[in-house]
């Protein structure tokens, strides 16, 4: 029997992509469902202001391409300034398993996107 591998490529250089379909892509790739999901759900605080979020997983076909689709929902979700989502990025990411060098992504990441 062969064994398949799955791969996901990103070329930053060519194309972006949207938090939802990076997502999916993971769960294509087998990462654990309930570690998406419980990660999601930290921004379940009013701190954050989000108290209930919703969460729905389909699999979903476009043309020949099969593909699995996350779609994340809040019905309280407010404007945020980009300082505050600094702060909210910085917070969650404390508040799930993450290795110091992941939060320190996470960080410079947003920072990048706000700034």
């Amino acid at each position: 029997m062969v064994e398949t591998k799955k791969v996901l490529v990103i070329d930053c250089n060519a194309c972006g992509v949207a938090g939802d379909m990076l997502l999916g892509a993971f769960l294509d790739l087998g990462v654990n469902v309930e570690r998406i999901i419980t990660a999601i759900k930290t921004l379940e605080n009013p701190e954050f202001g989000y108290n209930h979020i919703d969460i729905a997983i389909d699999e979903v076909v476009r043309g020949e391409f099969r593909a699995t689709q996350i779609t994340v929902t809040s019905a309280t979700a407010e404007k945020r300034h980009g300082d505050e989502l600094i702060g909210i990025v910085e917070k969650a990411a404390a508040g799930i398993y993450m290795s110091q060098k992941a939060r320190e992504f996470a960080s410079k990441a947003i920072h990048t996107l706000i700034e």
